[in-house]
C-alpha cells in the first residue's frame, strides 16, 4: 500500500473510532453525519442531545475513550446491503437517512462495522482490525461549528477536528510547524509591528498605520517597477460596472452570489468579483485592434478584491501579496497575460 493511501485509510478509520467514542460517551441520541480524512488528520460532524456541548475540556476524555476502543482489538467488517435495508438500519440517524434517500433504488450500499456495536455508512476502505491503529499518533485539536452540507439554512453541527500521523515523532513535528506558522501569522505580526489594525466596524479589512502604509507603498512601487521593466502597462477600471459586462464575461451566471449587487434605476449594477477578466474583455471591445497591438497585450491592474460573503467566511486578509494570474491563449489575443493585484495585503 502506498504511503498516501495508508494515511487515508488509517485517518479515515480513526474518524470512525472518534464517532464510536463520542457515542459511547454521550449516548445513542448523538447524530453522526460525516467523518472524512483531511490533509493532517480527520474530522467528524455531530449533533448532540439538548444541553450537551463539547469544549476543549472534553478533548482528553474523548482521546482516552478512543485509545480504549483501539485496545479492544475489534474486527472491522464490510457488508453490502440494499437501499431499503440501509434506510431501515439508519432510520434514527437523520443525516445518514438523507444520504441514503438520495441514492438510486438499485444502489449497492456498503457499511462498515467496528466491533458489533458501531456501524457506519461508508465506501471505505478501512483497516481490518483496530489493533492496526495502535501505533498511530492522534490528538484532538479543535472543535467548531459547521452547517450540514455547508448550507446555513440546514442543521448546525459540531465538528471535531483531530491531527493524525503514523507516529508520535511525525505528530510532534507537525505541531511544531503549526506553532511556527502561528508565530508568523500576519494578524499577530501586523499588530506587534504597528503595521495595521482591525476593528469590528470593518470586519476583515485593515486600517493601515503609518509604518504599514509606507511599507505597502514601497512594495507597490517595486511591483510597478518590475511590471514596467517587462513591458506591462498599468490600467485602472471602474469599481462598479453594469450587469451587461458580467453577463458577457460569464461572471453573472457563475458568480452572482459572490458579487455585491446594487439595484440601479434601470438595471442592476454590481461591484467587481474576484476575477477581472471581464474588464480586459471590455477593454478589447472598446479599443479593438489598438488593444491587441500593444506590446504583448500586457495590462496589469492593481485593485481591491471584493466578495459578498458571511463574516465566518472571512479570514482577515491573506498573508502575502496576492497576484492572480490568468494565462489565456485566445485566438484573437495569443499569449496575453492578465495580472490583477489585490491590495488588501502585504
Amino acid at each position: 500500500m502506498e504511503k498516501e493511501q495508508y494515511l487515508e485509510v488509517y485517518r479515515h478509520s480513526l474518524a470512525h473510532i472518534l464517532a464510536k467514542a463520542v457515542i459511547e460517551l454521550y449516548g445513542k441520541e448523538v447524530q453522526y453525519a460525516i467523518g472524512p480524512q483531511i490533509a493532517d488528520g480527520f474530522y467528524y460532524d455531530f449533533t448532540f442531545p439538548e444541553g450537551v456541548t463539547v469544549t476543549s475540556d472534553d478533548f482528553a476524555k474523548i482521546e482516552n475513550k478512543m485509545h480504549e476502543i483501539i485496545k479492544r482489538r475489534e474486527d472491522w467488517r464490510r457488508e453490502e446491503i440494499s437501499k431499503a435495508d440501509a434506510a431501515k438500519m439508519f432510520s434514527a440517524q437523520k443525516f445518514k437517512a438523507e444520504i441514503i434517500d438520495e441514492l438510486a433504488d438499485d444502489e449497492t450500499i456498503t457499511i462498515y462495522y467496528t466491533g458489533d456495536d458501531y456501524v457506519d455508512l461508508c465506501r471505505g476502505p478501512h483497516v481490518d482490525n483496530s489493533q492496526e491503529l495502535m501505533g498511530a499518533a492522534f490528538e484532538i485539536r479543535s472543535v467548531s461549528g459547521a452547517y450540514w452540507r455547508g448550507d446555513e439554512n440546514k442543521d448546525s453541527l459540531t465538528r471535531i477536528y483531530a491531527y493524525a500521523f503514523p507516529d508520535k515523532a511525525a505528530l510532534k513535528a507537525h505541531k511544531q510547524l503549526i506553532k511556527e506558522a502561528l508565530e508568523r501569522d500576519h494578524k499577530k505580526l501586523g499588530r506587534e509591528l504597528d503595521l495595521f489594525m482591525f476593528d469590528h466596524t470593518a470586519p476583515g479589512m485593515p486600517y493601515w498605520l503609518p509604518r504599514g502604509w509606507k511599507l505597502f507603498n514601497s512594495l507597490l512601487s517595486y511591483w510597478r517597477e518590475v511590471h514596467e521593466r517587462h513591458g506591462y502597462m498599468e490600467i485602472s477600471a471602474p469599481v462598479i460596472s453594469k450587469r451587461e459586462l458580467w453577463v458577457t464575461s460569464g461572471h453573472w451566471d457563475h458568480y452572482k452570489d459572490g458579487m455585491f449587487v446594487i439595484p440601479g434605476e434601470n438595471e442592476e449594477d454590481s461591484e467587481l468579483p474576484d476575477s477581472y477578466q471581464g474588464i480586459h474583455e471590455q477593454a478589447a471591445l472598446i479599443q479593438g485592434a489598438a488593444y491587441k497591438d500593444k506590446p504583448g497585450g500586457h495590462y496589469p491592474q492593481k485593485g481591491k478584491i471584493r466578495r459578498a460573503q458571511r463574516s465566518f467566511q472571512s479570514a482577515a486578509f491573506q498573508a502575502g501579496r496576492c497576484t492572480y494570474t490568468c494565462d489565456r491563449g485566445a485566438d484573437r489575443r495569443r499569449d496575453t497575460r492578465y495580472h490583477v493585484d489585490s491590495d488588501g495585503a502585504l
